[in-house]
């Protein structure tokens, strides 16, 4: 986020990555309550919990320290920095299963693509609403 001044003089804080809240990219433009949830549940989610995100030391199998820059890198392509695909435990031999899409690299058709800015809007979002 950035603080700006508004047209009323006073400064407020907005996100970056252009007119699209925070709230927006994650949960719709790309997808990412589809696997993942934000609140303690006891209702479980195909991704990890992301609940106590920003409280933990560690993210991605206590792999990477939790800070601004690696949760960029990773909501932008979690592949190129962890292998997703594994046969262990995946219900259909016949297909690879595969975790954290790239939204950067290998694109589904329609998918969008993400922007460093809309990454580090993610990337503050998270951080805030996970403490």
């Amino acid at each position: 986020s950035e603080t700006v001044v508004n047209s009323e003089g006073a400064e407020e804080t907005v996100p970056l990555g252009g007119p699209e809240s925070a709230e927006t990219l994650f949960s719709t433009t790309f997808g990412c309550t589809n696997c993942h949830s934000l609140t303690e549940s006891d209702t479980p989610s195909f991704g990890p919990n992301l609940a106590h995100l920003a409280s933990r030391g560690w993210f991605a199998g206590a792999t990477y320290e939790v800070t601004r820059d690696n949760l960029m890198n990773w909501v932008m392509n979690a592949p190129g920095m962890k292998p997703m695909e594994s046969q262990s435990g995946c219900p259909d031999p016949e297909k690879k299963c595969v975790g954290m899409p790239s939204f950067t690299e290998d694109l589904q058709p329609g998918q969008a693509t993400m922007t460093e800015e809309q990454a580090a809007t993610i990337a503050d979002f998270l951080l805030e609403k996970t403490q």
